[in-house]
């Protein structure tokens, strides 16, 4: 009988290691990943700003995509929740011009890839205090960034390959997925999020 009892006990210790690794980790992965990549691409906008030498004046201009908050005497975005794809040139520019409404997609390829050892001297310490290296699942971040000409149209972009460590691809139609779906991509460019969990309404 006690070996009975010992058994089960087992077999239900197991089953909740289990239901731990393939149910409850995840949605912690996942939030811990957004945040990741909102404060390193926060980080990097920062210098970014610092590079072009002056202040976005876009939340004048675009008060239903930014939130402003100012820190060290420059504009930084401070991003309470994922926020959708408008191009950083439109954020930067002295006298800023409507995003045009055809961008639908981002493309990897448009951007310059990075070391995350050549990111962190950038950034460390005067922009963040270390740059993540793995995302909430223990997968390599991708960050791209253009150094070489900071006001270009594609600038800076960081990616998570999601749960299953396999990027979906090199082009990304903008917009949300579901929370539950973690193999997903998340991707922040340019200083928005790309691709990003957010539950969606149902439907009327």
């Amino acid at each position: 009988m006690k070996k009975v009892v010992i058994a089960v006990v087992l077999i239900v210790a197991i089953a909740g290691v289990a239901w731990y690794f393939m149910v409850l980790r995840h949605p912690p992965a996942q939030k811990r990943t957004v945040a990741d990549v909102r404060n390193a691409g926060t980080a990097m906008f920062s210098w970014l700003v610092d590079q072009v030498g002056v202040a976005p004046e876009a939340p004048a201009l675009y008060p239903n995509h930014v939130d402003p908050a100012y820190q060290k005497g420059r504009a930084m975005l401070v991003r309470a929740e994922p926020t959708p794809f408008v191009s950083f040139a439109s954020l930067t520019l002295a006298a800023p011009t409507p995003l045009p409404q055809n961008i639908q997609s981002v493309d990897v390829g448009s951007y310059k890839k990075r070391t995350v050892e050549e990111v962190e001297k950038l950034l460390v310490p005067e922009y963040i205090q270390a740059v993540p290296r793995t995302d909430g699942w223990g997968h390599a971040y991708e960050y791209y960034l253009d150094t070489e000409n900071p006001v270009a149209e594609r600038v800076m972009l960081i990616r998570s390959p999601g749960r299953d460590g396999k990027f979906s691809g090199s082009v990304y139609q903008i917009g949300p997925f579901e929370p539950g779906s973690f193999d997903e991509d998340i991707v922040w460019a340019d200083g928005y999020f790309v691709r990003w969990p957010q539950a969606q309404p149902p439907a009327q």
